[in-house]
Parts: structure tokens; sequence; C-alpha cells
């Protein structure tokens, strides 16, 4: 009795790392999507601001009312991901996909194994509630004193 109740603990803490786990990635995660769809904004409307600036500046006016949204996207865009460009300049996308995939795939592999955990964990509690209601029950010790009926 007392290794199945090891057993179930054990299961619990492991359960409870996992989920920890868990939701590191999936908040790496969501920051990561964040930037990819961000980064997917700013290459969509930069042609936009591209050809913004190089119109004259009297042009400039009528051009920015006209696209006034895409040019708003792409400066919100572009000033969210200025502090993840390198020394180049460049934004590290190949690297942010790959991270994306490497944690999605991670994430799927301990969803799968706490799921798996989960029902070891109900089997086990399971058979261990079995085992107590089978388990004689022990007599209550004297406390030194009688209840009277």
């Amino acid at each position: 009795m007392q290794d199945a109740e090891r057993e179930i603990m054990d299961m619990m803490r492991e359960q409870t790392e996992l989920r920890g786990r868990l939701n590191s990635i999936e908040g790496r995660l969501k920051v990561l999507a964040e930037l990819l769809k961000l980064a997917k904004i700013y290459k969509v409307n930069k042609p936009f601001y591209d050809e913004y600036k190089a119109l004259p500046p009297r042009k400039q006016k009528k051009y920015a009312a006209e696209y006034k949204k895409e040019l708003g996207l792409f400066k919100s865009a572009s000033g969210h991901l200025k502090k993840y460009r390198n020394a180049e300049g460049k934004l590290p996308l190949a690297a942010w996909a790959k991270e994306y995939e490497k944690l999605t795939a991670e994430k799927n592999e301990i969803s799968k194994f706490t799921m798996s955990l989960m029902e070891r964990l109900r089997q086990s509690d399971r058979i261990r509630k079995m085992a107590k209601e089978v388990t004689p029950k022990q007599p209550q010790r004297n406390r030194g004193w009688e209840m009277e009926h």
C-alpha cells in the first residue's frame, strides 16, 4: 500500500513538473506566433512604405491618406520588431520558425505523455481505493479513556 501511495505521489509530482514545462512552452509559442505574425504584416506592407518614401514630399501626404491602413500596420509592426533585429538589421525569421516547430513538437510529446500519465494515475488511484476497501480496518487505539454508551 505504501509503495502504491509513493508511486501515486511520484506521478503527481511528475505531472506538476510537466504542466510547468507545458506552460513555459505555451508562453514561448505565443510570443513566437506574435513575432511571426508581425513579421508577415511587416513584409506585406513594406512595399507601401517603400513607395511612400520614394515619392516627392508633396505627393506623400496624398499617398499616406490613401494607404493609411497599410502604412499604419507597417509602422506598428516595424516598431515592435525593432528590438529583435540583429547587427545587420535583419530579423531572425528562420530561427523563430525553427524554434516554433521544435517547441510545437515538444509540446505535443509532453501532452501525449501527460495524457498517458493521467490515465496511469487514475488507474493507480482506483486500485488504491479498492485496496483500501478490501483491507480490514485496524481497530482504533484506546487513548486511555473509554467512551460511555
